[in-house]
């Protein structure tokens, strides 16, 4: 897989084992929604990526998420960082 089609931010550390499939985008900031009852303003917005993890194709991760090693992200998921739904 080729980190060509993506979209990779300057804010995302990985380590080159990891592989991405077609039209990722990593490390955006996210925008704020009434869903969502956090304050979208991190401290750190760092997105990283450990060893021999698989982002798979149409994947979104936003700034301030933290992937161990070896992980699978499935086909179009969206990965946000500590954030809480107001469905409940």
């Amino acid at each position: 897989m080729s980190v060509s089609s993506c979209k990779i931010l300057d804010n995302v550390q990985y380590a080159s084992s990891v592989r991405f499939g077609d039209f990722c985008v990593i490390g955006i900031m996210p925008m704020p929604v009434n869903s969502i009852k956090k304050d979208l303003t991190l401290e750190k917005p760092i997105v990283s990526i450990g060893d021999d993890s698989v982002i798979c194709s149409h994947v979104t991760i936003y700034a301030g998420v933290k992937i161990g090693e070896r992980v699978l992200i499935g086909d179009s998921s969206s990965v946000f960082a500590g954030l809480l739904s107001r469905m409940t």
